[in-house]
């Protein structure tokens, strides 16, 4: 029978050994010891040694001692130590003190190795204390139900959303139904039940009044596990969105205060509108009529009383007509950017090309007896309304003769360069040029940077070209040097 045991003993995974019980000299020592110690010799060469030559102890080393003295035995007592090589143990100790006539007071003890228990024990409570952190954080709680069981849980989350603990309330799912609002309950229970019974998830929004009577809004959704065509497991996330309900609505309401908002304006621009086209109906008819009896009456004293008027005369009264045309001319332009500023492009795939083209043919007559190089390079097409950027390149190019008019060989350049993927069309020349410092003067309405018995022209043109690039969803800028030249680039939002 000494041999039976002698093999369980060597057999165990578990540490038995045998010590004296005041100074710790190993007596007697199984494999499992030497295991657990981390050592790598035969039990055998242990005896003779103290414990604390073997191992290291983390807790005060009269820990077991004092453990058995109270009773001369120990049952179940946990403790920890390191090995020789610095890893961690824990083990459960089990021992009794015995009187040996040889040896005196002695302990034989029995050693559990718990480490990896330990630390999994250890890894799961940091996991959960890893998840409550991330669900209170994000505000979602976890919950799983047992259908077969019966049985609820509940994650720390969805008991603080709750407004109650684990402590002050056991989960079960009648009770857990009742927390919601009496409009809720029939949706979420008869949802419980579908998922349950026929294995269907849900998603819901529900209204539910807490443990403290405060009547929150909830983002519930569920995951339901089928196993043979039964469901056994009904897992889900829980949100208190009580706030995203709250801005959400409080958006709408302001959307609804936008939209009346802009119908409110809608219909005073149309009056707004309305009295414009009033008003240039009124220009073009009302002011034409005048200018048109001035110029008229002027001419006729021109042609048929020239004789009758001395030199000063006539140089005054072809000044008037030139005033009226000069007027006339300004009347037409205001016409024109009143007119653009209620017309939405007609937009369209379209060739910048003809446009260009469309554009010097409507300037023929201004490049009549001018030495002028024209260099137009082929331009990539766009979207947009082909008229009103034929106006774009009428404007750009008149602009262009213009003030190279004082040049006795002019230079007029059309192209196009690739910035940020968008193709950038410009209008280059070697005329006046302009001071840089003035330049957001350029597209604005009647402004001028030349003066007048310089260069003709109202200040309306670039106005109208701004407009329409606005209009287009484009920009324009200029660059320039007094005396050097000038160019003016624009994009087209939709150039392809």
């Amino acid at each position: 029978m000494t041999d039976f045991y002698q093999r369980m003993i060597d057999f165990t995974r578990d540490g038995v050994y045998r010590y004296r019980y005041d100074d710790g000299t190993l007596l007697a020592a199984n494999r499992g010891l030497v295991r657990i110690l981390g050592l790598s010799c035969e039990p055998s060469e242990l005896l003779g040694k103290r414990l604390r030559d073997v191992m290291v102890y983390t807790e005060p080393e009269g820990t077991v001692r004092r453990a058995a003295s109270a009773t001369g035995e120990i049952h179940g007592l946990e403790y920890h130590f390191k090995t020789l090589s610095g890893k961690d143990r824990w083990v459960v100790h089990d021992s009794f003190l015995v009187h040996d006539p040889r040896d005196g007071e002695v302990v034989e003890a029995i050693v559990k190795d718990v480490t990896s228990h330990k630390l999994a024990v250890e890894a799961l409570r940091r996991t959960s204390q890893l998840l409550d952190a991330a669900q209170a954080t994000a505000g979602v709680g976890g919950w799983e139900l047992d259908p077969v069981a019966g049985k609820l849980y509940w994650t720390a989350e969805t008991y603080r959303i709750h407004d109650t603990s684990p402590e002050e309330y056991q989960p079960e799912v009648e009770s857990a139904i009742a927390f919601y609002a009496p409009e809720s309950e029939p949706i979420i229970r008869a949802a419980v039940q579908e998922a349950i019974v026929g294995g269907t998830p849900f998603d819901l929004e529900l209204e539910l009044v807490t443990a403290k009577g405060r009547r929150i809004w909830a983002h519930a959704t569920s995951r339901v596990t089928v196993e043979n065509g039964r469901t056994v497991k009904v897992t889900g996330a829980f949100q208190d969105i009580t706030e995203r309900r709250r801005a959400a609505d409080e958006l709408r309401r302001l959307n609804a205060d936008l939209e009346e908002r802009v119908r409110e304006r809608t219909a005073q621009l149309e009056i707004a509108n309305h009295d414009l086209e009033a008003f240039a109906y009124s220009v073009s008819h009302d002011l034409r009529a005048p200018l048109r009896t001035i110029d008229g009456f002027s001419q006729i004293l021109l042609q048929e009383h020239a004789s009758s008027l001395d030199a000063e005369g006539r140089r005054y009264l072809q000044l008037v007509r030139a005033g009226a045309q000069e007027m006339g001319q300004l009347i037409d332009d205001l016409l024109r950017l009143s007119r653009l500023t209620r017309q939405a492009p007609v937009l369209g795939p379209m060739s910048m090309d003809d446009a260009v083209g469309a554009a010097l043919d409507v300037l023929s007559r201004d490049r009549e007896g001018r030495e002028i190089r024209l260099e137009v390079a082929p331009l990539p097409p766009c979207t947009g309304d082909p008229a009103l950027l034929k106006q774009v390149w009428t404007n750009l190019l008149s602009n262009a003769l213009k003030f190279t008019s004082k040049r006795e060989s002019a230079l007029v350049q059309v192209g196009s360069r690739t910035e940020n993927d968008r193709p950038v069309y410009f209008v280059r020349d070697n005329g006046a040029g302009f001071d840089m410092r003035y330049q957001d003067k350029l597209f604005r309405v009647f402004q001028r940077l030349h003066r007048a018995d310089q260069f003709e022209g109202n200040g309306i043109g670039l106005a109208i070209v701004a407009l329409i690039v606005e209009r287009h969803g484009g920009r324009i800028w200029a660059r320039g040097e007094t005396d050097r030249g000038a160019e003016f680039c624009f994009t087209i939002g939709g150039a392809s």
